[in-house]
């Protein structure tokens, strides 16, 4: 018996299997793993690395974050939760690249200090 037995309850649509009064959350999670993960990793990017994107025009901003939106739901519809793997890997690499470029240029790679720096680096016309 699985507990829920005479009390009305399909344990074969609930996704429980025969013998056990409980569920496998891998089992019956969707697509929410993959809307979990890609939020964490705007939130805790745009928060961490934002002043280094301080010059850049929005719409570019919103493109970026639109196409690997899209590039992992899409892949999630070809190979499931496998799809995760792809914004990680890649979020892990250019982390990477990126404090080697920062250090190789003489820039912090959290505070992007100094500003006047890096802003020549960019090419954008420093504020004054």
């Amino acid at each position: 018996m699985n507990g829920y037995a005479g009390k009305g309850f399909d344990a074969d649509s609930a996704g429980i299997r025969p013998g056990f009064a409980y569920y496998e959350p891998a089992a019956v999670m969707g697509i929410e793993l993959e809307l979990f993960v890609l939020l964490a990793i705007t939130v805790v990017g745009a928060s961490v690395f934002a002043r280094f994107e301080i010059e850049t025009p929005a719409w570019r901003k919103v493109l970026k974050w639109t196409l690997i939106i899209g590039f992992t739901l899409g892949l999630y519809a070809v190979v499931g939760h496998w799809a995760i793997a792809v914004p990680l890997l890649a979020g892990i690499a250019g982390t990477t690249v990126h404090f080697i470029w920062c250090r190789r240029n003489g820039i912090d790679p959290i505070r992007a200090t100094p500003s006047r720096r890096y802003y020549e680096l960019r090419g954008w016309r420093w504020p004054e």
